[in-house]
């Protein structure tokens, strides 16, 4: 599939830098982020273009723009590792013709991400990256959520899943990407919501175009599956279906493991995520109101889901290339984090 329109209105800045005084009033976060999995090394790796704009009193507070960058080895856990570098306001740049984001030097498109930065420390990432093999964008949360208050932040997954090509390198070390499977992602909102919790799978052996999606924030849940034909959550199609399911959706989860489950007289789903605490990365992140919160990451998960409705089954497993994430008010202990006012970890 080609890029489309819905691509580009999916991943478009919500940011402008002529209205950065209305945004101040309400505060913004915004992320995009791009997540890929180098299979046959047992390597991951997470990049991160973002931006926050705090809800403000004081005008000499501008926002920054950031860039973060993640790597973990599932093989030599040892040499996992999360950089971040800030950017004053004035280095971000809104969506144009030829870009989606442009922080400093470095650029996202529709197809694209190139950048590279250092830290302080002397840690040192570069990346030259392709994507291809394009999917509909997945919108996780409808906008009407946001209007009726039922959330303040709003997800699109523009490439659930994405083939990606070209080059990475950390200090001195070049890493080829070679049709790597991988996942796209804009989030935005005013402020975040805890605890949540979000899986994706797309690694599916046999099924190169399925991929498994859900989000849990507090007490509802939005889950997508798409066994590489077509939807087998079909009432994610109506917003007021979506919503109305998303009350179902039950989980127990830690730091570690996510258990999900719905039933009703039409559908049985049940799913199991887990992960080695050592391949988790923590970080700390400021909302636009000034709350902190600590999330906990990888996409070295594993999964088995089962799916069963009168027309469908999806009965799959996954080992080590599934990403997973949550969120909490407090650290962790025993997991390190990245300060939000440090570089390196």
């Amino acid at each position: 599939m080609s890029i489309t329109n819905k691509h580009h209105k999916s991943h478009k800045s919500i940011f402008s830098e002529k209205s950065i005084g209305s945004i101040k009033k309400s505060g913004l976060y915004e992320v995009w982020f791009t997540m890929l999995n180098k299979i046959e090394t047992g390597e991951s790796f997470w990049i991160r273009y973002t931006l926050l704009i705090p809800k403000q009193t004081n005008r000499n507070l501008q926002g920054n723009g950031l860039l973060w960058f993640g790597y973990t080895n599932q093989n030599k856990p040892q040499e996992n590792f999360m950089i971040k570098k800030f950017y004053p306001i004035e280095e971000v740049h809104e969506t144009t013709s030829n870009y989606i984001i442009k922080i400093a030097d470095s650029l996202l498109t529709i197809s694209s991400l190139d950048g590279a930065f250092q830290t302080e420390s002397g840690k040192n990432v570069f990346w030259d990256l392709e994507l291809s093999e394009f999917m509909d964008p997945y919108i996780s949360t409808p906008y009407l959520a946001k209007r009726l208050r039922i959330t303040d932040t709003l997800n699109y997954a523009t490439h659930p899943n994405v083939r990606i090509d070209g080059i990475i390198r950390i200090d001195n070390t070049e890493v080829r990407i070679n049709k790597s499977p991988g996942i796209q992602y804009h989030t935005f909102g005013e402020a975040y919501t805890t605890p949540w919790e979000w899986i994706s799978a797309h690694t599916f052996s046999g099924k190169p175009s399925a991929y498994l999606d859900l989000g849990y924030k507090v007490d509802k849940g939005i889950v997508e599956i798409f066994d590489g034909s077509r939807s087998l959550t079909s009432w994610n199609s109506n917003v007021i279906s979506k919503l109305r399911m998303s009350k179902k959706i039950q989980r127990i989860y830690t730091e570690t493991q996510l258990k999900f489950s719905l039933h009703t007289k039409s559908v049985d789903l049940t799913g199991n995520i887990s992960c080695e605490k050592e391949n988790l990365l923590g970080v700390e992140y400021l909302g636009p109101k000034g709350g902190r919160f600590y999330c906990y990451n990888t996409a070295l998960a594993n999964l088995e889901a089962k799916f069963h409705s009168k027309n469908h089954e999806f009965n799959e497993s996954i080992t080590g290339s599934v990403a997973f994430e949550t969120v909490y008010t407090e650290p962790i202990n025993g997991i390190p984090y990245l300060p939000w006012e440090a570089e390196y970890i």
